[in-house]
């Protein structure tokens, strides 16, 4: 199997409108039928996995956060800009706040020092590890974070 060439990489990794808007629709219409899923389980048994099935596609909105707060998602910078405001705002991260945090990550990757991404320690017990993978600690964070945003 031979490597994929510069130029090809270049062709393929070109931002689309087009195609951002479709990946960005089919995201929206799966939140929407997972949410509709989570709704009409209301009262039975599968309602947790309902929600946790709604609450990884709601996570996911990450992606599209991640990939606009880096000008990639999309060609034009306005649409980059609102999906960034839309998702960040669903995932209570200011995309502006994100944007300058995450580029830092970038600048000073794996520095111990200056990496902002290693700040918080790694969970060292399954109680810590527990709580960490649950998302809590992560929500009521952004929570904070957007409030002393706004």
């Amino acid at each position: 199997m031979s490597a994929i060439s510069t130029q090809d990489l270049k062709v393929l990794s070109r931002p689309s409108d087009v195609l951002g808007l479709l990946h960005l629709g089919g995201h929206a219409l799966l939140l929407l039928g997972t949410g509709a899923v989570v709704w009409g389980s209301r009262g039975e048994p599968w309602l947790p996995l309902a929600m946790l099935l709604h609450g990884v596609v709601l996570v996911f909105l990450f992606a599209p956060l991640h990939e606009s707060i880096h000008r990639t998602a999309f060609a034009s910078c306005w649409l980059n800009s609102a999906t960034g405001y839309a998702c960040g705002l669903i995932l209570l991260l200011p995309p502006n706040y994100f944007r300058a945090f995450h580029l830092a990550h970038h600048r000073f990757t794996q520095d111990p020092a200056q990496d902002p991404e290693l700040i918080e320690p790694k969970p060292a017990t399954l109680v810590s590890w527990l709580v960490h993978v649950s998302g809590l600690p992560n929500w009521i964070s952004n929570g904070k974070l957007l409030l002393r945003h706004a």
